[in-house]
Formats: structure tokens, C-alpha cells, sequence
């Protein structure tokens, strides 16, 4: 059965009082519109019977002028409206808007049945899978969120436009014609981060711009609407996928044809880089003994010891070549010493403590870099993490905690999501552990759709650092995150305005072998550039693990295999 979809809810936002006074003109009302404990960006605020009315701003906020004994109106698509009379000497006021009552489709799984073009469908008659560019979408899936519009319907209502029929079937859809936020939303413009919106696939085709389609071509339309439906469009789906399929690509009735997509995967990346390796290195992988390593790599500290590289490289040498894992952690002591002042190099050490699993002292650096930095969100985020890592979930929930209450973003991707996806976790699984009295639903609406096969969080050391990851799936479809100041302005300006460097993925039903290949692309001070993946499998469940990998960014231009996901990780770092 398919389970209503829960919007994530958090209450951990600071109140501060503050009073309104009079003015020549009237008085001054100020206050703030919360819904569900968050701060609701874009609500229509208006004092009845004038034209005299604002908008609250993205953190909720409003100052309106009116008289004593005026009525003023708030009002948002989807939530109940709220009106209130104006007082004199009035404080500042909190208004909280209830969400509006709209059920969503249950759904029962009965006898297999099909439709006429050969698919399963459910007693609703909608079709059990979803097919899009990435493969398939089980509409029974618990925390998938789809609207399902068939031919029957589209026919019925074809004289009206694309965007009229849309908003007449669908939940809470929103147009934004003008302004910084055009476009149309599933999700409303009052989303956290910067509201995204929604993204069209037709035939496989992706296209951000509302499609004109004559609705007789039309088969049937799926709205993607949860994170579970998703995830495998990345963060430019993260506002939601309107999936077309047309009749032209399903001729044949028991479905033959259907899968011709485009966006497939050629096969051209290298499974190893051919880097311009420096002198020393090429020296140190000639030495057959780990103290002819340890005994070099010191000599050279007074020239090269300055190059957080010159360490990272020491480090993959004896850690891999031979196998000497007290000399690593010496040559990691040497690096953290040096770079004791430099939060971003001492960052690298974290990472590299991370990949070690030396726990522990991952945390005292993470640590030493929070006291370096302490209103850092990415610092923040990192030293909670660490301290999850050492199963400290009080620990952990204090420094999450002060991320939300120092005013940086939960949402739908970057730092923002992976915060909120920890604290999630902690929540549900160690709430009595963290001694946590804070109010938190969580985005599911039951904890085993926390199940996840696979949870891949990205790291890198400085947001101005250009790559592009792709990810290919068994059935060989790509779809890429792209960190270029040419294919991403506002998430690069983002991420220098809030010192975040990080985002993460969720790959559910990991069947097949999945790829990810990585293309560096440079960053401004050119100097080394490393990518830190930690791949959570069984995200959620007992049985999870995670494994860390540090990769050194070289050859600008070229598509590396990085990882495969359901065998042990491709070598990598240009070994």
C-alpha cells in the first residue's frame, strides 16, 4: 500500500520578541508566519477591504501598517486561511497556518491486473511501475508519492491547456510566471533552500520548460512528487518530475518499444588516470621497504612540506604499496601538526583519518577545525557527523541542533539535506540515547521507508572546486551532478556565501552494477583538488556499514570510473 507522503517538519528555530509601536500613520504590525513549526516564505498578507497588503519574507517575517480594530487576512495555496484583528500596542505576532486537508491516493494491491498496454496496474488502475530514463519506479513502494493521470482523463479534459489540466489534478501545484522564482512547483516557493522547480521528462526526454503537447498524443502522466520517487534525477529533481509518456513510444500493447530512451551511457571513461606524477612520488614507488619512504618523505618536509599533497601522496604509498599503517598515521600526525591553524587543510587530514576508520581521531580534528571556525555550517555538520560515528548521539544532536538554530538551511539538497537526513536518523533510531526533547517528524511515514540500500555522500575542500559526477545504472542511463561555475552559478554562489562543500545521493534496490564516473574540472587556486566519498550501505538498518574514499582530482577534462557500486570500488586516486 502506498503511504501518504509526509512533508519534513522541525521545530528547532530561535523566537525572538520583538514589540511594534505606532506611528503617525497607524500602527505597525510585525510578526512572523510559521506552518508546521517552520517559517512559510510567500504568504499573502493583506488587511481587508484595502489594497494595503505584503508578502512574508523567506524566514517568515512581515511588518504591515494598519489602524486599531482592522482585519488582516492570511492566506496560502494549500494551507487554511487565518484572519486577525488589530490591537493597539499590539506585540509581535505569530501566526501559524494549519495545513489544508487534501488526501492523498491510497492505494491496494489486488489480483494482477493489466491495462491495454500490457502493464500491471492496481485496483485504481494505475500502473504498478512508473518507467522513466532511469529504469523503473515501483508505484507500491512505501514513501513514493505519485499522482497518476491516465488516457481516460487527459482525453476527458483536453480542451483546457497543459498547465490548467495540471493544476486541476494536482495537489498543491503552483505557477510562478515572473520573478526570481518562475517556474512551476510541487513543493511551493516557500521551500527551505532556494525553491527548485519542477522538471519535465517526456519519452526520457528531460526538459525544464512546460511542454506543448496536443493531449490526444498524450498516454498518461506520473507525478514524481516524493524524494523516494526522485532521487535518481538528482538534485535537479529535487522539486519534483512530471513523467509524460506519449503514445507514440508505446505502439505495441504489451509494451515493447517503450524503453527507447535517450541519455545512455558510451562507455567512455578511464578506469585509471595517467597524471603528471611528481619526481618524489615517482621515487617513493620504486623503494621497496616502508622506511625508505618514512626516511625520504622527512628529508623533504623542509622543501615540499608546505604542499598538503606531498603528505596525501607519503600517505598512499605506505598505506598502500606497503601496507604500513603506523607509518601512515605518522606521516598524517607530521601533516596535522604543520596545518594546525589551516581549517581547510585540516580538513584533508579529517578525510583522510575518515578513509583510515581511525574514528577518533577523525573527531579531535574535526573538533580542532570547529574551534578554528565555529559558525561554519560545513564545520558544524562535520563535527556532529564524527561524533555519530563514535556513537554519541547526544553529542552529535547538540551540534546538528546548533546548525539549524544558528540559522543555516535544511532542504532538499547540499548540506541542508544531508543535516536534515542525520538528524532523521538520530531521531528515529537514538532519540532515547540523545536525550533529545526537540520536536522533529521526519519525512517518512513509517521508519522502514527509512530503509535506503545505498546512501552516498560527496566532500570536497572548498566550494569553488569544478567537477561533474555521473552516475550510469544497470540499464546504462546517465544522469549528472554538475559543480561548474558554467553549468551551476547559484549553487557554487550558495556554497561560498554559506562555506559548504558537499552533497548526497540515495541509490534504493541497488540491483545491477551501478557507476559513477568523475570529471574534474579545476578550481581557481590550482592547487590538488580531493573528492571524499563515504557510501552508507544499508543506510537505516543494523546491518549498516560505511566505506570512505579519499580521491585525488588531477587530469582536468577526463571522465575517471570512480567507483562500482555493488562490487568493491574501482582503484582510483591515479594509481
Amino acid at each position: 500500500m502506498v503511504t501518504r507522503h509526509v512533508r519534513y517538519l522541525i521545530s528547532l528555530l530561535l523566537m525572538v520578541t520583538i514589540p511594534s509601536w505606532g506611528q503617525e500613520e497607524g500602527l505597525v504590525v510585525r510578526g512572523q508566519v510559521l506552518s508546521e513549526s517552520l517559517p512559510l516564505e510567500g504568504v499573502n498578507i493583506l488587511v481587508i477591504g484595502t489594497t494595503n497588503g505584503v508578502k512574508s519574507d523567506n524566514f517568515g517575517n512581515f511588518t504591515l501598517r494598519a489602524t486599531e480594530n482592522d482585519s488582516i487576512l492570511f492566506s496560502y495555496l494549500g494551507k487554511t486561511e487565518k484572519i486577525i484583528k488589530v490591537t493597539k500596542n499590539m506585540p509581535f505576532t505569530t501566526i501559524v497556518l494549519e495545513k489544508a486537508t487534501n488526501q492523498l491516493d491510497e492505494v491496494t494491491v489486488a489480483a494482477q491486473k493489466t491495462n491495454a498496454y500490457g502493464e500491471v496496474i492496481t485496483e485504481m488502475g494505475k500502473p504498478e511501475k512508473v518507467y522513466n530514463k532511469f529504469g523503473e519506479v515501483d508505484t507500491r513502494k512505501s514513501g513514493v508519492a505519485i499522482n497518476y493521470i491516465g488516457e481516460k482523463e487527459i482525453n476527458k479534459q483536453a480542451p483546457q491547456s497543459m498547465i490548467q489540466f495540471l493544476m486541476n489534478h494536482v495537489p498543491n501545484l503552483q505557477m510562478d510566471p515572473v520573478g526570481a522564482h518562475e517556474g512551476i512547483y510541487l513543493r511551493g516557493v516557500n521551500s527551505i533552500e532556494y525553491p527548485k522547480p519542477v522538471i519535465f521528462e517526456v519519452d526520457g526526454n528531460i526538459m525544464r520548460d512546460l511542454p506543448m503537447l496536443d493531449p490526444e498524443l498524450i498516454k498518461d502522466i506520473h507525478v514524481l512528487k516524493s524524494y523516494a520517487a526522485t532521487t535518481k534525477y538528482g538534485t535537479e529533481g529535487s522539486g519534483g518530475v512530471i513523467v509524460i509518456n506519449t503514445k507514440l513510444m508505446h505502439r505495441n500493447k504489451k509494451g515493447k518499444g517503450k524503453n527507447k530512451r535517450t541519455n545512455t551511457y558510451k562507455g567512455n571513461a578511464k578506469t585509471k588516470l595517467k597524471w603528471a606524477k611528481p619526481n618524489y612520488l615517482i621515487e617513493w614507488e620504486k623503494m621497496t621497504d616502508a622506511t625508505q619512504v618514512v626516511a625520504a618523505y622527512k628529508n623533504g618536509l623542509n622543501t615540499f612540506g608546505s604542499m598538503p599533497a606531498y603528505h596525501l601522496d607519503a600517505l598512499e604509498v605506505l598505506e598502500h604499496q606497503h601496507q604500513n599503517r603506523a607509518a601512515a598515521l605518522e606521516v598524517l600526525a607530521e601533516m596535522r601538526g604543520r596545518f594546525s591553524e589551516d581549517p581547510e587543510n585540516l580538513k584533508l587530514v579529517a578525510f583522510a583519518y575518515d578513509r583510515l576508520n581511525e574514528i577518533k581521531k577523525a573527531l579531535v580534528t574535526y573538533r580542532a577545525i570547529f574551534n578554528l571556525d565555529p559558525v561554519n555550517a560545513q564545520n558544524q555538520r562535520n563535527l556532529a557527523q564524527a561524533y555519530a560515528r563514535m556513537d554519541m548521539p547526544k553529542n552529535a544532536w547538540q551540534y546538528y541542533k546548533q546548525y539549524v538554530t544558528t540559522g543555516h538551511p535544511l532542504g532538499t539538497e547540499g548540506l541542508g539535506k544531508i543535516v536534515f537526513d542525520e538528524m532523521e536518523h538520530i531521531y528515529t533510531f537514538d532519540k532515547q540515547a540523545a536525550q533529545i526533547t526537540d520536536h522533529f517528524n521526519t519525512s517518512y511515514s513509517e521508519v522502514k521507508e527509512l530503509d535506503k540500500d545505498l546512501r552516498l555522500v560527496f566532500e570536497w575542500v572548498g566550494p569553488e572546486t569544478e567537477f561533474e559526477i555521473e552516475f550510469v545504472s544497470p540499464q546504462k542511463f546517465t544522469f549528472d551532478f554538475n559543480h561548474t561555475e558554467k553549468g551551476n552559478p547559484q549553487r557554487i554562489g550558495q556554497e561560498i556565501t554559506l562555506g559548504t562543500a558537499s552533497e548526497a545521493f540515495f541509490i534504493d534496490e541497488l540491483n545491477g552494477s551501478w557507476l559513477i564516473n568523475l570529471t574534474f574540472r579545476g578550481q581557481p587556486n590550482n592547487g590538488p583538488a580531493y573528492l571524499k566519498t563515504t557510501l552508507y550501505y544499508n543506510w537505516a538498518r543494523p546491518s549498516q556499514k560505511e566505506v570512505v574514499h579519499l580521491t585525488r582530482m588531477s587530469e582536468k577534462g577526463v571522465k575517471v570510473n570512480l567507483l562500482s557500486l555493488n562490487q568493491l570500488p574501482l582503484a582510483h586516486q591515479g594509481k
